[in-house]
């Protein structure tokens, strides 16, 4: 520095008097835009957590719902046998193949593998597919510590609609 003229010297003073303030506000923005971007991300992922929920929420809402319209048509079968049979065995008659068609469209329109119409006593009366489990009891049978079996003993305690995690089931492979 010594060796240059006064005028660069003082050109590269201003220079750098001029330089230092703009890369000290460039980087305090370049902050405050990183903080800005993540405080709209995180936004937008709560949002999308949001309506993820309502959509579970009321994709379970609707199954509930379902479940309600199966069990007041099962009652209905039940009211409709009057010959004084009870429990499964009077139900099990009223189906008696003029209800099969009807639970076999349930079954497809709403994309389940199986359904099932189960005594409070826990006997699987009535199932679509009719596979091992069909006229088996899933409290006190060898499917009782299955995935449906503990749903069952769940629901029939709680005496509420229950749910339970996919797991492995023997009568359906």
């Amino acid at each position: 520095m010594k060796n240059l003229k006064l005028s660069y010297k003082l050109l590269l003073s201003f220079l750098a008097v001029g330089i230092v303030p703009m890369l000290v506000v460039a980087v305090l923005s370049l902050n405050r835009s990183a903080d800005a971007l993540e405080e709209a991300a995180s936004n937008q992922l709560e949002s999308v957590q949001a309506i993820k929920r309502g959509q579970i929420e009321a994709f379970f809402e609707e199954r509930e719902g379902d479940l309600a319209v199966l069990t007041e048509t099962v009652a209905a079968l039940r009211n409709s046998v009057g010959d004084g049979t009870e429990g499964p065995e009077a139900i099990r008659q009223a189906l008696a193949g003029r209800y099969d068609d009807f639970f076999k469209d349930y079954q497809q329109a709403y994309g389940y593998y199986d359904l099932f119409l189960i005594s409070p006593e826990g006997e699987a009366f009535y199932t679509v597919e009719r596979e091992a489990d069909y006229q088996s009891n899933l409290l006190t049978g060898q499917f009782r510590s299955s995935g449906l079996g503990q749903l069952v003993r769940r629901v029939l305690e709680e005496r509420r609609f229950g749910l339970a995690d996919f797991a492995p089931y023997a009568p359906s492979n």
